[in-house]
């Protein structure tokens, strides 16, 4: 009877046992999904923005020790949506504790920005005792925030502390154009304020951007009439139809036909022919040509045709040439451009300079091909070289030849064999001189030891030069 006793009690702590074991296990699962549900949840928090003031101290540690920055960026972003002018403050000097880096300016000028809205003339201050070039770039962001409500307060801070717009806050060109989102006029009679006319056309520029993403450019330019000084009212008119003509070429061109002074047409022609030219060179170019019998297009035309051989890809060389080719004032505009052109595609512009018939020119001209191509290719320079027809367009080009000979890392026998092309004693020694002038100019100097040291020994021994001459020579050669 007492072993049966026995054997039911160990066969009930056995099943105890093992009930204990099934429930820790579960148990310890629950712990395990509730432990990764949380922090999944806390992979996905949102903080509760509907209290700001109960989120400080802690709420921005929690957002600076996110993981991602995309996330940090975003809540970032949303706190300061929900932050009120009084927080203002603290917040400032949680973000000036962190440790100096890009993400923290980041964030301090976007924070000066939404302080600025909330309070301009307070974030203002703040910012005005920030150090360096830091603080200058807060006072910007402080005053385009505080544009939003007070506009003149905000530009009259920023004038103040630019020196009337003589020395650069970076962004008071926003600022402006978000002035001119509100409106238009208010921002034409604040720039009227800077004194100086280069800085007044720079801050125009974002009156521009925003009346042209407003779809606005019309009533901009009635604005245009309320400037006094004739001269910066034409250089605004060129500005305003310089980037109107890249978006809207027509309109902006019937816009020009309802103009009445005869000054600010031309300025305006000028500022939508450049506009159209950036964005469609060759139709521009076109229209400018075929009208070339007024004088105001034919002046057009050659700064259409330099504008867009500014930015030519070799490509473009021959499109340009096309199509000034059939053109009445083709050479004016060729004299224009060619030195533009040359650089993009020198062998395109060949064909013109060798039917040039000022000579002069034409031997300027073909020096200055060749020493383009001779940067590229020496090889195929050398060659034009000797095949130029006279030793006067030899002498124009030797400097250039010469120069490219040491950078291309020629010996001096090869540098030397330049003279060969000459036709003439006298313009040999001429060569000579250049050779001798080029491979002592100090940017050479390391380079041309041993062409040096070969010119060094002819002018030594030579029976060409008298005292003086030789001396000047070989100390020009081997300065002390």
């Amino acid at each position: 009877m007492r072993t049966l006793i026995k054997v039911i009690c160990v066969c009930g702590l056995c099943a105890f046992a093992f009930y204990l074991g099934r429930f820790s296990k579960n148990h310890r699962t629950v712990d395990i999904a509730q432990s990764e549900l949380l922090n999944k949840e806390s992979e996905s928090k949102d903080f509760n923005f509907q209290n700001p003031s109960e989120l400080l101290p802690d709420s921005l540690g929690d957002i600076f020790n996110y993981a991602r920055e995309v996330d940090r960026s975003d809540f970032f972003t949303r706190f300061l949506d929900q932050m009120f002018a009084e927080m203002a403050p603290q917040v400032f000097a949680e973000l000036e504790a962190l440790p100096a880096s890009k993400r923290k300016s980041q964030m301090l000028s976007q924070f000066f920005e939404k302080w600025g809205q909330l309070s301009g003339k307070e974030a203002f201050e703040y910012a005005m005792d920030y150090p360096g070039e830091d603080g200058r770039s807060f006072q910007g962001y402080a005053a385009e925030g505080w544009s939003l409500a007070q506009p003149v307060e905000a530009w009259n801070a920023l004038l103040e502390i630019s020196n009337s717009g003589s020395v650069f806050i970076s962004r008071m060109g926003p600022t402006i154009g978000r002035i001119a989102q509100a409106d238009m006029g208010l921002a034409m009679e604040l720039i009227g304020s800077i004194r100086d006319n280069g800085r007044q056309q720079f801050f125009f520029k974002s009156i521009i951007a925003s009346a042209s993403e407003m779809n606005q450019m019309p009533g901009l330019l009635s604005e245009l009439s309320f400037v006094e000084d004739t001269k910066q009212q034409g250089a605004l008119a060129e500005l305003l139809f310089r980037e109107w003509g890249k978006v809207d070429s027509d309109l902006s061109m019937e816009a020009i036909n309802t103009l009445e002074d005869t000054s600010m047409v031309e300025s305006a022609m000028k500022g939508m022919m450049l506009g159209w030219a950036a964005q469609d060179g060759r139709s521009a170019l076109e229209y400018a040509i075929q009208n070339s019998e007024d004088p105001l297009f034919e002046k057009l035309s050659q700064t259409i045709a330099s504008e867009w051989s500014r930015y030519a890809t070799a490509e473009d060389v021959g499109e340009i040439l096309s199509t000034i080719e059939t053109s009445g004032i083709r050479d004016k505009i060729l004299n224009n451009v060619f030195y533009t052109l040359a650089r993009a595609n020198p062998y395109a512009a060949m064909d013109w300079v060798e039917n040039n018939p000022n000579a002069e020119k034409r031997t300027q001209m073909t020096a200055f091909l060749i020493s383009n191509i001779g940067s590229a290719d020496f090889e195929a320079a050398k060659t034009m070289f000797q095949n130029l027809p006279n030793d006067k367009e030899r002498l124009e080009l030797s400097f250039s030849m010469v120069n490219n000979s040491i950078r291309n890392g020629d010996t001096a026998e090869d540098t030397l064999k330049l003279l060969d092309a000459y036709e003439t004693e006298e313009m040999r020694d001429r060569g000579l001189r250049n050779i001798i002038s080029v491979a002592s100019q100090k940017e050479n100097l390391k380079n041309s030891v041993e062409l040096r040291s070969v010119l060094y020994e002819h002018v030594q021994s030579s029976k060409k030069y008298n005292d003086e001459m030789r001396k000047f020579l070989l100390k020009r050669l081997f300065p002390e």
